[in-house]
């Protein structure tokens, strides 16, 4: 009788303790929603980076500071009346991670890819690339990355579904 009844208590200490609501595990894997506005009329300070691409070397020691500055120039020529400035000795909004790549086998070949992170909200905010085409120069390459760029800053973006909303609940669908 004793052993029957430790297996039976010992059964609903493993059911009450060791199992999680289905729910409750989906939320806790389920990164949280992100909604963020397009920006408009609005100074934004970033701290661009730029870095070749693995087992790459830049040719001459100035073309990070060279390529941010264009990257700069680049999201200042927006519709939206957004002012871009460097975030010097301040707290940055955006900070600008770019990827460069040159490939000179046949065509020469440059891209560009960007993860945007800041806004005081965690991980990623968005990511972005010079697109498909093969640019002959890293000029087009930013140039395109900046304007592809610009698409996210001036419409905003959002987490998609599934995401967990700031009261704990799954949100399925966009709007």
């Amino acid at each position: 009788m004793r052993t029957t009844l430790a297996f039976v208590l010992g059964l609903v200490v493993v059911a009450l303790i060791g199992t999680v609501p289905a729910d409750s595990a989906a939320r806790q894997q389920t990164w949280p929603c992100q909604d963020q506005l397009g920006f408009s009329n609005t100074t934004l300070l970033i701290v661009t980076t730029v870095t070749p691409v693995a087992g790459k070397v830049w040719s001459f020691d100035s073309a990070p500071s060279v390529i941010a500055t264009r990257i700069l120039t680049d999201l200042n020529a927006n519709p939206n009346n957004n002012t871009f400035k460097e975030a010097s000795g301040v707290l940055p909004n955006l900070y600008i991670n770019v990827t460069m790549s040159e490939t000179n086998t046949g065509t020469q070949q440059d891209q560009a890819w960007a993860t945007v992170t800041g806004l005081g909200k965690p991980g990623t905010l968005f990511t972005e690339s010079s697109g498909a085409s093969p640019y002959v120069g890293w000029h087009d390459a930013v140039d395109h990355l900046a304007t592809n760029m610009l698409v996210w800053i001036d419409q905003g973006w959002h987490t998609n579904p599934p995401c967990r909303l700031p009261d704990g609940k799954m949100r399925t669908h966009w709007p």
